[in-house]
């Protein structure tokens, strides 16, 4: 597993670097993701939607990297402990994923039985 591990760290290396090299091109590929959302801004008589927002290089943009690895139990103490040891970097299991997706799709549930039709 760990020359997996040091190849998915020197591929985020690699788009750091690029952000950094490239932020146009990095707003504008992120943009189109966006495009007919509403603006999150104060400034809507600029924005007439996120992905103008987004472009302007004066919106503040954070990225976050993680790296996607086997199931939980697949991990050994030693892997644990790199997996702490990371930094930046977010090391997730599967299995991570798969519990947020439950707890989104409970929290989902949960509010439509609170939902209320009119007649």
């Amino acid at each position: 597993m760990t020359r997996q591990l040091n190849e998915a760290q020197r591929q985020i290396q690699e788009w750091k670097m690029w952000i950094e090299e490239h932020p146009a091109e990095f707003r504008n590929s992120i943009s189109e993701l966006v495009a007919d959302e509403p603006a999150q801004c104060s400034r809507v008589d600029i924005h007439r939607n996120a992905g103008a927002e987004i472009r302007d290089l004066k919106t503040f943009i954070s990225t976050e990297f993680k790296i996607l690895i086997g199931r939980r139990e697949s991990l050994d103490q030693e892997m644990n402990k790199r997996r702490s040891m990371m930094g930046e970097v977010d090391i997730v299991t599967f299995d991570r994923l798969l519990d947020m997706a439950r707890r989104l799709d409970s929290s989902a549930s949960r509010a439509g039985d609170n939902i209320e039709v009119e007649k």
